[in-house]
């Protein structure tokens, strides 16, 4: 339960489910269902009332908020559907942002060549403002992807972009798995999500129910079968 004005307003309820190292994991609902809110949750974003939060032996619910903001920016990284850029700073300092706070190296082939394997054809100088959608949610999942953290959380990382962009940056989300991430995607991309480990199907901030190696034709059942309920 989140307290999200005076009286509290349930939005997720009973949702209860742990992720493994290496594990791709959709969450898939209709709008309103819950699924971001669900994602802020574990991210630390958003304060739960009841329950708990554990990643990587640590319950992130009760930490301060300098804490939280330490294990984000060093265990776990999240591509926000709204891109959460910096229109102040040029691209390629947008991407920089996470490893600079990390007080990581930066090594500028690695960065050129994550934004070259994302297709990212825009001037690494280019501000923010001046870039269409497709090319911002890039730059939010290339930072991301640079920031190597064991844990990673995307909401709608592919929803602005085209079809063959869609996939390319799927690919790139599904080989961090391979390396041990973790990841966990909200996405209304039956298709995508069909390609997942794991998918949980979210209703009313509860969870339906789990589908292990789903399939599309699955997926898309279900979620009809929510909306006439």
């Amino acid at each position: 339960m989140i307290e999200a004005s005076k009286e509290p307003l349930s939005i997720i309820n009973g949702v209860s489910f742990t992720a493994y190292e290496g594990e791709f994991i959709s969450i898939v609902g209709p709008s309103g269902s819950g699924k971001t809110t669900l994602l802020h949750c574990l991210f630390g974003l958003t304060q739960v009332s009841k329950g708990t939060v554990e990643i990587m032996n640590t319950e992130i619910t009760k930490l301060n908020l300098e804490k939280k903001a330490k294990m984000r920016q060093t265990m776990i990284g999240f591509i926000f559907q709204e891109y959460n850029l910096l229109s102040a700073l040029p691209a390629i300092e947008n991407v920089l942002i996470p490893l600079r706070l990390a007080k990581k190296k930066i090594d500028y082939e690695k960065v050129n060549q994550v934004l070259d394997n994302l297709t990212f054809t825009a001037s690494k100088q280019a501000f923010v403002h001046t870039l269409s959608g497709g090319e911002r949610q890039k730059l939010a999942i290339a930072r991301v992807l640079l920031s190597e953290n064991k844990l990673v959380f995307a909401d709608e990382p592919t929803g602005a972009l085209d079809s063959q962009s869609r996939e390319l940056v799927f690919e790139q989300l599904k080989s961090l798995t391979k390396m041990g991430i973790c990841v966990i995607m909200v996405t209304h991309d039956i298709e995508l999500a069909a390609q997942t480990d794991r998918t949980y199907v979210l209703k009313d901030g509860r969870v339906v129910t789990s589908l292990l190696s789903p399939t599309s034709t699955e997926i898309f059942k279900l979620l009809n079968e929510k909306e006439a309920g």
